[in-house]
């Protein structure tokens, strides 16, 4: 409960830097995830923050933080602000790893998921021009054709050209 409001009061605070620290082992699971087209479990658990349903190891830091939170903000108000700095900063992360994926020669399935993965994620947080060109650049890697990296396209994207290199989106 207190890393919920924390996290909350540092994003909300101007001038306040929140970073995210994360195990070695944690990180490589969040890739592998992402390698494995996993990341849409996450997306939801990131969705789904309640700070009325948290623990504190004591009772009364409980009572109190809801309390707090009762008389300031609201509840919809923190869980919102705190899922979509977490929201950000996994696709931040993912399209780090991606980008770092597709400079290597080798193409692969798991980079095409990778591809896929954070294409979805763009898509379903509304980024759908960068969307599209996570898309693109699956398809420039694996050499896939025009016809086929049109049907891949996230939801809501059409393109009206048949040269890669142009995209509207709508």
């Amino acid at each position: 409960m207190w890393c919920v409001y924390e996290l909350f009061t540092g994003v909300t605070t101007s001038g306040c830097t929140v970073t995210v620290g994360m195990p070695p082992a944690q990180a490589q699971a969040m890739r592998d995830a992402m390698l494995g087209n996993q990341l849409q479990k996450l997306w939801e658990v990131l969705g789904g923050i309640k700070v009325a349903n948290a623990q504190a190891y004591l009772d009364t830091d409980r009572v109190m933080i809801l309390e707090l939170v009762k008389q300031s903000v609201g509840f919809t108000a923190i869980d919102a602000r705190v899922s979509e700095f977490l929201r950000d900063w996994v696709l931040a992360t993912c399209q780090t790893y991606l980008a770092e994926l597709l400079q290597t020669e080798q193409a692969d399935e798991a980079t095409a998921n990778a591809c896929q993965s954070v294409g979805i994620l763009l898509s379903s947080f509304g980024k759908l021009e960068r969307a599209a060109e996570v898309y693109m650049n699956r398809a420039r890697k694996f050499g896939w054709q025009w016809a086929r990296w049109k049907q891949l396209m996230v939801q809501g994207c059409s393109c009206a050209s048949e040269q890669p290199s142009s995209i509207w989106v709508i």
